[in-house]
């Protein structure tokens, strides 16, 4: 009799478990119970719609977190901008912070705890740097400066200082310059138009210096003027005189002053591709 009074009590104590989970989680896997004592303390709108990435959590259909709409962690690389946040408090006293976002087109958004999220990535620097770069390349020799312009418009902004998938990086374009001022045979004597190419390689690092630690700016300070002393002393030791003129014949170079431009492109390349986060 005991026995059987001890089965009964337990059968009843296990199904009033199983119902009370029942009153607590609903079909989509929310918290029913918790959610329906969640009370809006404040809202606001904001000016400006502010890009985040989200890395984890879900997206609701209101702050009230009744319905789940869609699963962060299947958007981490989708661009979500925000204009409205809303202060709630929950079951338990703790108040929390939700964000409103959305994707360009509108097509996913939701409800999601602003620890859910993270300021998304600008690329600013990234397109001013390349921006940057068109204006110096655009002062080279209009024969040679074609290809170099053609691969910077193909850099993907994302990857612009160094992208192991293509040679169209700024790093990969540096590094391809400074050989071609050594290998290509058109840069074996220097004129007027081809100067300002050999002066490329200095305005490259004058635009990325202030970016590199210490230790590689004071080792590209000094492959630059060995590059420098090498490039003037091949011009004096050809002829040169102050005549306007003066490279009009073309002038030839030494080869210890195109190894010296090679030498520096290829450092200076390095450096630029640590740049990359």
């Amino acid at each position: 009799m005991t026995k059987s009074i001890h089965s009964k009590m337990t059968y009843v104590g296990l199904l009033a478990a199983s119902m009370g989970i029942g009153m607590f989680v609903s079909p989509n896997g929310s918290n029913a119970q918790a959610a329906s004592h969640i009370k809006i303390v404040s809202s606001k709108t904001m000016d400006d719609a502010q890009p985040y990435n989200i890395t984890h959590g879900y997206l609701y259909s209101s702050p009230k977190l009744k319905v789940r709409l869609h699963n962060g962690k299947n958007y981490v690389h989708t661009t979500f901008y925000t204009n409205k946040a809303t202060t709630v408090k929950k079951s338990y006293g703790v108040k929390s912070v939700y964000y409103y976002v959305f994707n360009k087109s509108k097509t996913v958004y939701g409800w999601t705890r602003h620890g859910n999220l993270v300021k998304a990535k600008t690329y600013d620097q990234e397109k001013s740097d390349i921006s940057a770069m068109i204006g110096i390349i655009n002062t080279m020799n209009p024969i040679s400066r074609g290809e170099y312009l053609e691969k910077l418009n193909d850099v993907d902004v994302r990857t612009a200082y160094n992208d192991p998938s293509s040679s169209s990086d700024i790093s990969s374009i540096v590094y391809q310059i400074g050989n071609d001022l050594k290998d290509d045979p058109g840069y074996e004597t220097i004129g007027d138009e081809t100067l300002n190419d050999y002066q490329t390689l200095g305005k490259f690092y004058d635009l990325f210096k202030s970016r590199f630690s210490t230790f590689d700016r004071e080792k590209l300070d000094s492959l630059y003027d060995n590059y420098q002393t090498a490039l003037n002393k091949s011009l004096a030791d050809d002829g040169s005189s102050d005549d306007d003129d003066q490279y009009d014949g073309g002038l030839e170079l030494s080869e210890e002053a195109t190894s010296a431009a090679s030498s520096f492109g290829d450092t200076l390349s390095e450096d630029i591709a640590k740049l990359q986060e």
